[in-house]
């Protein structure tokens, strides 16, 4: 067994010898941490483009580092600060290294400490790597909204924002350019906190979103494991006035009970995915009127609305995406269950009208019969007359 640990070990020692001995064309650019680095570092392993990272603080071992990846050994941003500022002395001293820097497309800041991205180091960002079209924030627990982020990269088709659960609301959204390419929006494991359908931050947000621009044709919006999110607000149907289709991912949001009726507003709902929906008991009637050729997907869904679609003969088949099984369907091929809801919905709206008229009559009979309320009240008028003409005559 020892001898089977140290050949491990000296096969990882050799593994890290070969990688640290390629050519920097042959360099991959990695997932994870490196421990140190430079400006020059940065300036080297840019010109291969995709991502660069941005790290607060360590997270992972050593000998999982990787080039692209940038420990700065401080939460606050001002080792950040420092690198941005050499990386600028660089890039003035030989302009050719400007081009580098312009390859780099998707840009990741894990583990720091601010509210914001605090506005020079966004400046800074901005300049440096000015084809930005990927930014994300990971393990920020004091982020508390992003509008910096907004204002200052214009051109950014995806936004991830992850782990994040001092961000308790969307209401930075409205700061969206209306420019901004915007094709894919994904908040997972943040504090976003919704408990009524009528949320002005939300109705702000939405109306901001609905007037980006997506270039490849279809805005995806993914909310996921948000466990304070009780409710989707009834301005999410504003979404309908964006260009291009719309993707709604609901991913294992475990407070979430109901969908809204405003969702079959979205003529353009392209695709709906729901993961682990265990309080959601029954879809809207209204989602029938979207697109006939609207995909769901359905993970594991409540057993009462599985039981439902079930009765009304829905056909779902088995489809993976990204590693989950889910259960697959046309909207079009639901249309048995939204009929059955529709129909539910008419016989209840007459009992609640019937109900609601005999109670009004019971009530009144209840009001003016003798010694109701009414009829006290009328017969304290009609003395009050009485005792008035009398005296006057």
């Amino acid at each position: 067994m020892i001898k089977f640990l140290k050949s491990l070990k000296s096969l990882k020692c050799l593994k890290r010898d070969v990688a640290s001995s390629v050519t920097l064309e042959e360099k991959v650019p990695s997932e994870v941490l490196v421990l140190q680095s430079t400006a020059k570092t940065i300036l080297e392993e840019s010109q291969m483009g995709g991502n660069l990272r941005f790290y607060g603080r360590e997270r992972r071992p050593k000998e999982f580092s990787g080039p692209t990846d940038i420990f700065t050994g401080d939460t606050t941003g001002n080792a950040l600060r420092v690198i941005l500022i050499d990386l600028q002395n660089l890039v003035d001293e030989n302009e050719t290294y400007y081009s580098r820097l312009a390859r780099v497309q998707s840009m990741h800041l894990t583990n720091f400490e601010f509210s914001d991205l605090p506005d020079d180091i966004g400046r800074e960002l901005k300049a440096l790597f000015p084809n930005l079209r990927q930014f994300y924030l990971n393990n920020c627990f004091k982020l508390s909204r992003i509008t910096n982020v907004l204002q200052t990269f214009s051109n950014l088709e995806i936004l991830w924002v992850g782990n994040c659960p001092s961000l308790t609301s969307l209401s930075s959204l409205s700061n969206i350019p209306s420019s901004m390419p915007l094709r894919h929006l994904i908040f997972n494991y943040c504090g976003i906190t919704v408990t009524s359908e009528d949320d002005t931050d939300w109705d702000a947000a939405m109306r901001s979103l609905a007037k980006t621009r997506s270039e490849k044709g279809t805005f995806t919006l993914e909310l996921r494991h948000c466990s304070k999110m009780k409710a989707i607000p009834s301005s999410i149907q504003h979404l309908s006035n964006k260009e291009g289709a719309i993707c709604i991912d609901l991913h294992r949001n475990t407070g979430l009970k109901k969908i809204p009726l405003e969702i079959g507003m979205i003529k353009n709902l392209k695709e709906l995915r729901m993961v682990d929906s265990s309080m959601i008991s029954s879809l809207p009637f209204t989602l029938g009127r979207v697109a006939p050729s609207c995909d769901l997907y359905l993970n594991r869904p409540n057993m009462d609305l599985r039981a439902a679609l079930t009765r009304s003969n829905v056909n779902f088949t088995t489809v993976k995406l990204s590693g989950l099984a889910y259960s697959h369907a046309k909207i079009e091929a639901c249309e048995p269950y939204f009929r059955q809801q529709r129909r539910q919905m008419i016989i209840a709206t007459a009992k609640l009208q019937i109900l609601t008229r005999r109670a009004s009559i019971v009530a009144l009979e209840n009001m003016y019969r003798p010694g109701g309320i009414g009829y006290l009240r009328v017969k304290e008028e009609f003395h009050s007359v009485v005792q008035s003409q009398s005296q006057e005559s």
